[in-house]
Parts: structure tokens; C-alpha cells; sequence
């Protein structure tokens, strides 16, 4: 067993093998801490540690392998991984029983996914590593001669064409994804550096020019997504904002802020009694008044609440909030009702 792995270890760049384990490892730590500190549930790292030992077992598997074997099974590899992406470009959310087919995973219309009972699936990430071991034979096999317009030409489709079927998927992250490993790829095979500075100077000047002939080029909501990065707090692109934090919010939940001494058992609980503040210098804090909760159905019997375990704060005024519970309420309602407030 022992001088099985000894040879094993002498077979292999143990330094890269460590650094994937180390990586794994500390995506758990980040899991488990979060579910401590803000998910309320060790759900997530549970399911990191199972995908963590799944991914390092088959690395140890693949690792096995001779690289040039596994690129030139290229037809098996290549079949199974985009026989599994093309349906996707023409099925959306299509349910077959236990499996959907192009299901829309983010609610953004990227329809890249599979799902399997509960569980989700992207085909994309076994055509990235496809199409990463074609490249390579594909290079391999034209050695020095990368930079011939013929060779070149073919090598450029063979960049291009995935990338353009991930991105009629609605992945276009993941298809900016694939063509910048070509182009890496592309360049390191060989690929002329003035070229490489050609394609670059020649991609940024021609983009921009096309977005300004074609400003309806891009979609309205990439768009938005666009300026909901650079302009996170114009309450015009608050959905925008809130499906792109989907990832780390599970619920949205509205409240306004108070500015307010506040006391806890005789204690004051949002300033220093000995360096008392002016209450305009008092720190935000948002008191949550129940007027907008979004949240899925799945979250809200999980939680057993209409806050998630990691709810995004959706600021609304104190006039927006008001709340009838009394009829003291119900006259100041009535009031900002007359007045149109």
C-alpha cells in the first residue's frame, strides 16, 4: 500500500494537489463560519464538504490518467459534455418529472442548468474542462506553426464557438469564462505577441464602438447590471441589485432607520453613556417593519419566518413604514393619506 502511494506522490505535482485540498478546505471553514455567524445553519457546509471530497477523490482519479489520453478521448468526453449543454439552448425549464431540463437556477434567464430532484447540475462545467483538453491536443498538434493563418484560423474557431453557444445559454459570465481561458490558452501555445496586442486594442476600440452604433446590443437587464455595480444605491435598480446579491441574500426585508438612545437592561445599547454622541451621529439601525418581505416559499418553511437566514435590508422611509395598530395610528394614517405625504 505504502510504496503505492510513494509512487503515487512521485507521479504527481503534490504542491498543486495540496493547494486544491487547501482551497476546499477553507471554502468549508468560510461555510461553517457564515452558518454560525449569519445562515443559521451548517446546511451549506455540509453540502461543501461532500462536493469538497467528491472533487479531490476524482482529481486523485484523473490525476491516474496520462493527460494526452484523456485529450484524445476527445470524442467520448466532448460528446457526453455538450450533449448535455445543447439542450439547454433550446429547452427552458422544461420538467420532465424528477428532472428539469434548462432550468433557471438565479431567476436571471440563464437556463445553463439541470435540476435532479433537489439537487442542481451545470453541464457548462464539464464542457469547460472538455473544451480546455481539446485546446491543448489541439495546439499540441500544431507546435510552432500556431501562428500560420490557416492554423490560426481554425484554432480561432475553436476558441470562439463554445463561448457563443454558452452565451445562448444566458451565461454570459460563464462564456467570458471559456474565451478568456482560450485566449490564455492561445498565448501560451505560441501565439504571436503582437497579435495578442492586435486582439486586445482591436477588441476594446471595436466593443465600444459597436455599443455606441448599437446601444440596444446589450440587453436591458445586462445593462442595468451594469450600473447596479457601479451605482449600488440609485433606488432605481434596488431589483437589480437585490437579484444580483441573490447569491448571499435569501430573503429581502424592508425597514427604516432610528436614531435613537437606546437602553438594555439600564445600559445604553447603540453609544458610549460617557461620550454621549448628538443623536444625528447616533449609528443607523434598521428596525425591521414587516411593509415588504420577499422570500421563497422553500425559505419561509425552512426559516419559519419571513426573514430569511441571510435577509438583505431594503431602507424605506418612517412615512412608508407607518403601521396601524392603534387608532392613533390609524389617524396619522389617515392623515398622510389626505395630505398625499
Amino acid at each position: 500500500m505504502y510504496p503505492l502511494i510513494r509512487r503515487y506522490l512521485r507521479r504527481v505535482d503534490v504542491l498543486y494537489l495540496a493547494i486544491c485540498v487547501l482551497c476546499s478546505a477553507l471554502s468549508v471553514v468560510v461555510l461553517v463560519s457564515l452558518g454560525y455567524s449569519q445562515l443559521g445553519s451548517n446546511n451549506k457546509a455540509s453540502v461543501q464538504v461532500i462536493a469538497s471530497l467528491l472533487g479531490v477523490m476524482l482529481a486523485i482519479v484523473f490525476s491516474t490518467v496520462d493527460y494526452r489520453a484523456l485529450a484524445r478521448a476527445w470524442p467520448l468526453h466532448a460528446t457526453v459534455a455538450w450533449g448535455l449543454v445543447l439542450p439547454t439552448l433550446f429547452l427552458h425549464n422544461v420538467n420532465t418529472g424528477v428532472l428539469t431540463i434548462g432550468y433557471d437556477a438565479g431567476g436571471t434567464s440563464n437556463y445553463s442548468w439541470y435540476r435532479v430532484g433537489g439537487m442542481t447540475f451545470q453541464p457548462a462545467e464539464l464542457a469547460k474542462i472538455s473544451f480546455i483538453l481539446t485546446l491543448a491536443l489541439h495546439l499540441s498538434q500544431l507546435r510552432g506553426q500556431v501562428n500560420k493563418p490557416k492554423n490560426l484560423f481554425f484554432l480561432l474557431i475553436h476558441v470562439i464557438v463554445p463561448p457563443l453557444l454558452i452565451h445562448l445559454q444566458g451565461d454570459d459570465g460563464t462564456a467570458l469564462v471559456f474565451l478568456g481561458i482560450g485566449l490564455i490558452m492561445l498565448y501560451a501555445g505560441g501565439l504571436s505577441h503582437w497579435l495578442v496586442g492586435g486582439v486586445l486594442v482591436g477588441g476594446v476600440v471595436g466593443g465600444g464602438a459597436l455599443l455606441m452604433l448599437k446601444p440596444d446590443l446589450l440587453k436591458g437587464y445586462q445593462f442595468q447590471r451594469i450600473m447596479a455595480i457601479l451605482t449600488p444605491e440609485d433606488p432605481a435598480l434596488s431589483d437589480i441589485t437585490y437579484q444580483q446579491n441573490k447569491g448571499k441574500h435569501d430573503s429581502l426585508n424592508s425597514a427604516h432607520l432610528i436614531k435613537e438612545f437606546l437602553f438594555r437592561d439600564n445600559l445604553p445599547i447603540n453609544y458610549d453613556l460617557r461620550h454621549q454622541p448628538r443623536s444625528q451621529d447616533l449609528p443607523d439601525i434598521a428596525a425591521l417593519n414587516f411593509a415588504i418581505n420577499i422570500l421563497e416559499r422553500q425559505t419561509m418553511i425552512e426559516c419559519k419566518n419571513v426573514v430569511g437566514y441571510c435577509p438583505l435590508i431594503y431602507t424605506i422611509d418612517e412615512v412608508e413604514a407607518t403601521d396601524i395598530d392603534n387608532p392613533l395610528d390609524f389617524e396619522f394614517a389617515e392623515f398622510v393619506y389626505k395630505k398625499g405625504l
